[in-house]
C-alpha cells in the first residue's frame, strides 16, 4: 500500500499538506486541542482534501448524557491537566466538522 498511502511529517498547523487528497484520517487528536484549534485543523483538513473527500475522526468522546460517570470523565480531567483541552461530545466534534465545510457527518 505504500504507493497508494503517503504520510506528511510536521506540525499539523504548520505543515505544507498539499492535496487535494482522496481521504484523510483524524486519530487520537481532537481531546488534545482546544475547541478553536480542533476547528482550525479540520478547516486545514478540509482545504487539503479533493472536493467530497471523507475524514474520518476516532477519539475518546465525552460519556452521553444521563448517564453515569465512566472513564471518559477521568480522561477529560486528565486531558484538562496536560493539554489545556477535553473529552468532546460526538455532538460538538461534528459541528465543527460541518464548520470547516465537510458536509454529512
Amino acid at each position: 500500500m505504500a504507493q497508494r498511502v503517503s504520510v506528511i511529517e510536521g506540525d499539523m498547523f504548520s505543515a505544507d499538506l498539499g492535496g487535494p487528497y482522496d481521504g484523510a484520517l483524524c486519530f487520537n487528536i481532537v481531546h488534545h486541542l482546544r475547541p478553536d484549534r480542533a476547528r482550525a485543523l479540520f478547516e486545514r483538513i478540509a482545504a487539503a482534501l479533493a472536493p467530497g473527500a471523507p475524514i474520518c475522526v476516532l477519539d475518546v468522546y465525552e460519556r452521553p448524557e444521563g448517564r453515569r460517570p465512566d472513564s471518559a470523565s477521568f480522561l477529560g480531567l486528565f486531558f484538562l491537566l496536560t493539554s489545556g483541552a477535553d473529552t468532546y461530545t460526538i455532538h460538538e466534534v461534528s459541528q465543527w466538522l460541518r464548520e470547516a465545510g465537510f458536509g454529512a457527518v
